[in-house]
């Protein structure tokens, strides 16, 4: 689980990336998804698109965990991995709640939409403009998942 943190001063946002991945290609992308998209789903991340990467590597999650956590812990979504990540930073979710879910490939661990809105409570611009983009489309968040998933 945890160990020492791999990310230092040093490192550039690729090379952090290249440390945390393992090589692992589904880590890669899902660590490059969070770095370009993390500014604009959460504003108030001084670190921007770092950040998510900082709390990966905090968090001791590496390689096909990143992966893991992105495909079945957060449904392959950007949005639900920072929801989680910033949960985690929060207090609202647990690190033993965060390495369960990986654990159990996300089999009802966590209540992503219930922990978003905690979130969102506390922080009230995280994925503010896609709730616009919806509503400018006539959409709520579950209608929009519910179109993508074909269901």
């Amino acid at each position: 689980m945890k160990s020492e943190n791999r990310i230092t001063l040093e490192d550039t946002a690729k090379s952090a990336m290249i440390k945390m991945s393992d090589g692992n290609p589904g880590a890669i992308t899902t660590l490059v998804g969070l770095y370009a998209e993390s500014s604009k789903i959460d504003p108030d991340d001084i670190f921007g698109g770092v950040g998510p990467i900082l709390n990966l590597d905090s968090l001791g999650v590496y390689g096909s965990r990143i992966w893991e956590l992105f495909q079945y812990v957060c449904g392959g979504s950007v949005v639900n991995v920072l929801t989680v990540m910033r949960a985690w930073q929060m207090g609202i979710l647990s690190e033993d709640d965060v390495d369960y879910a990986i654990h159990n490939h996300g089999k009802k661990c966590i209540d992503i939409e219930e922990v978003m809105k905690k979130v969102q409570k506390r922080l009230p611009n995280f994925n503010k403009k896609q709730e616009v983009v919806n509503e400018e489309r006539g959409e709520d968040n579950q209608a929009s998942r519910t179109e993508e998933e074909g269901v």
